[in-house]
């Protein structure tokens, strides 16, 4: 069994200070998620064999806060600029499949939105966002890496800082009552119509409903990111 760690970088500084994105580093907010959320893990029995980071500064500082909690040579941190580079899935399943077969277990460090397209297209039916210092943790049933391949993942777990966990019970809270009412509104002018073709339909249609919904909320939040960057 092979397990990876997706680590999206910890908070960093904001584009609007006029620095060069590659050398953002972390504010005291973003060290002392990292700090935490490496702490809670390694109370969790997390071990990690390989540590592979983007060379960005505002990464690889989350790379070395990580490998100082959980006791990884920070000497022994492999920088690889593709992951920095990443648009899309390919370059980071490149990466993947080229890991040494003797490493069991690796933790990538990295950025959005490259981590949660890779998350998604490694783990079938997963669509969360990664936040700021989030980890996503997914489990391959093969022996090697090289096997590695698109919805053949299990999710073991995603983790975020305490702060941010809240907010996601919040936002899982809100997707889950909109998509029952989405369904029972549906259920009830479907049935009106065909009751036993609504049946039928019933279950993929409770599915399209919850799709609807994390849609809904995504472009949302996405909305509201956007007139907040309008602001500043």
């Amino acid at each position: 069994m092979k397990t990876l760690y997706l680590v999206r970088h910890a908070k960093a500084v904001s584009r609007n200070l006029g620095l060069p994105d590659f050398e953002r580093a972390l504010v005291p907010r973003g060290e002392s998620d990292a700090r935490n959320l490496a702490a809670k893990l390694k109370t969790e029995g997390v071990a990690v064999d390989l540590m592979i980071s983007s060379p960005a500064n505002r990464a690889l500082l989350t790379a070395h806060i990580f490998a100082d909690v959980l006791g990884y040579p920070v000497q022994k941190i492999m920088l690889k600029d593709q992951i920095y580079e990443a648009s899309g899935v390919r370059a980071l399943l490149r990466l993947i499949r080229g890991i040494d077969e003797t490493y069991a277990s690796v933790m990538l460090f990295g950025h959005n939105p490259a981590f949660d397209d890779f998350a998604h297209y490694l783990v079938s039916g997963f669509s969360e966002t990664i936040p700021t210092c989030g980890v996503v943790a997914i489990e391959f049933h093969k022996q090697y890496w090289r096997n590695v391949a698109k919805g053949k993942g299990a999710l073991k777990f995603l983790s975020f800082p305490l702060h941010k966990a809240t907010k996601a019970a919040v936002v899982k809270t809100i997707t889950e009552n909109m998509a029952e009412k989405i369904n029972q509104q549906t259920l009830s002018i479907l049935q009106g119509i065909d009751a036993a073709a609504t049946e039928k339909v019933s279950k993929q249609l409770r599915d399209f409903s919850a799709k609807l919904a994390r849609r809904f909320v995504k472009e949302l939040k996405a909305y509201k990111v956007s007139e907040e960057t309008k602001k500043k």
